[in-house]
């Protein structure tokens, strides 16, 4: 029998022990509620508290008469920023009615703030886009992907049965969405008409405080940004660029400090010549840091991956058919997304594979299916010693976007233009498999917020 379960959060602040309040109960003042139809499945509450008591929060569903649902467990996150006490409710469920209380442990078990809030339904564009799940996928996190062809835009996490957890709505193209180190998610968003790249860069808690703002123009923020952005192991922003030399659009990269300013930048105009005709885009598309803090760019239009030095920008080795380290027949890669190390020398992608009825960039070859590609190489030789791939079946090619990460002993992969999320075992045979109403960017793996 189903019941609906009151949850308890146990979240505390403590006063200073010389405070000469600490003996008297919290007062509260200036307390806001939000639950808003932009930030879904969340609600903050926010107050300011003198005293000496334990703060904590009670959050529970309101009963609903006959129903038999088991509701999930919201999950609170507290922050303390300028002194306020901040706490994120997470995990909620749509368009449902619930009670909070406000508790001090050096009080009489009465509340010193209640009230209730009701979260926001799911929008009908929002809705469409939620997986029909054929096979439940089966490890420890949860799934963060975006839709970004259409508008509204919105990035959602998933958990591994499909069940919608978190989902952020925006007027503004959302072109990537990445979970940081932090506990906060980056997103990279586009309002100007007429132009591809992302003007503007934030970085926001999960329930949607603006921690970082960054737009096109101000400060060091003078490139567009593109198709990928990461944290580094300082905090600051790691981006793809775009941007005019000789007449012709280069890629780049370009590294801001947590105030927007500009630590440096760099482009590919001096290792792949401007000068020539057909001149090719090379366009970026995922950045990755090595073990040794050396990046490793992924080049779509032009078919090869790049290991760039962190410190001098050098380009250290270039994979791919007309690479420093060449690759031969079936073993070359066509127009690749998201290249990562999974081991000190072995690289994995999601190999998207080429349409001859799409457009043809660097090679006119047809492969109208994707794969998953691994090599094995050897550096100091510029070589590569081994080579293996997973096939994917024609209903899960994606000509463009796509992605794969490895989960322990599996893989998650993101067959973006075909809406589907797919879990690979060890021999690259299906084990997990969700359908997405519509095609989204990548699909990542982060850790589950709603366990911490």
């Amino acid at each position: 029998m189903h019941r609906i379960i009151p949850t308890l959060f146990l979240v505390c602040l403590t006063a200073l022990a010389c405070d000469p309040l600490e003996t008297r109960p919290v007062e509260i003042r200036n307390l806001t509620v939000v639950s808003d139809t932009v930030n879904l499945l969340t609600a903050r509450i926010r107050f300011e508290a003198e005293g000496g008591g334990e703060v904590y929060l009670v959050v529970e569903p309101d009963p609903v008469e006959g129903s038999l649902h088991s509701w999930r467990e919201p999950v609170v996150h507290k922050r303390r920023p300028e002194n306020r006490i901040h706490f994120d409710i997470l995990g909620l469920e749509e368009n449902m009615r619930y009670s909070y209380r406000v508790m001090d442990r050096l009080g009489d078990n009465e509340p010193v703030a209640e009230g209730h809030f009701t979260t926001a339904p799911l929008q009908d564009w929002m809705r469409a886009f939620l997986p029909e799940v054929t096979a439940p996928l089966n490890f420890d996190g949860l799934i963060l992907l975006n839709r970004h062809t259409h508008l509204p835009s919105a990035f959602y996490v998933f958990d591994t049965d499909g069940n919608l957890v978190l989902a952020r709505a925006s007027e503004a193209r959302i072109s990537v969405s990445r979970y940081t180190p932090r506990g906060t998610i980056i997103t990279m968003l586009n309002d100007e008409p007429g132009t591809v790249g992302s003007n503007r860069l934030l970085e926001t808690t999960l329930a949607g405080d603006t921690i970082v703002h960054f737009r096109y123009g101000e400060r060091g923020f003078n490139r567009h940004m593109r198709h990928d952005v990461i944290m580094t192991e300082d905090h600051q922003f790691l981006a793809i660029t775009e941007s005019e030399r000789d007449g012709v659009m280069v890629d780049g990269l370009m590294q801001l400090d947590r105030s927007g300013n500009l630590v440096w930048q760099w482009d590919t105009g001096d290792d792949h010549p401007t000068n020539v005709t057909p001149y090719i885009q090379p366009w970026g598309n995922s950045v990755h840091i090595s073990e040794n803090g050396h990046f490793l760019v992924s080049f779509r239009r032009i078919s090869e991956v790049w290991k760039i030095h962190k410190d001098t920008r050098q380009v250290l080795w270039r994979l791919g058919r007309e690479g420093t380290i060449p690759l031969y027949g079936e073993d070359a890669f066509l127009l690749q997304h998201t290249a990562s190390f999974v081991g000190p020398n072995r690289l994995m992608m999601f190999d998207n594979g080429q349409d001859r009825s799409r457009d043809i960039f660097r090679y006119d070859e047809y492969r109208p299916w994707s794969r998953i590609a691994f090599y094995d190489l050897n550096e100091q030789r510029t070589q590569v010693v081994n080579t293996e791939f997973f096939n994917l079946d024609e209903d899960y090619f994606a000509w463009a976007n796509g992605s794969v990460w490895e989960i322990e002993d599996t893989y998650l992969v993101g067959s973006s233009f075909s809406g589907h999320v797919l879990q690979l075992d060890r021999d690259g045979s299906i084990i997990g498999k969700m359908k997405f109403g519509d095609r989204f960017y990548r699909a990542e793996l982060i850790e589950d917020f709603l366990r911490k």
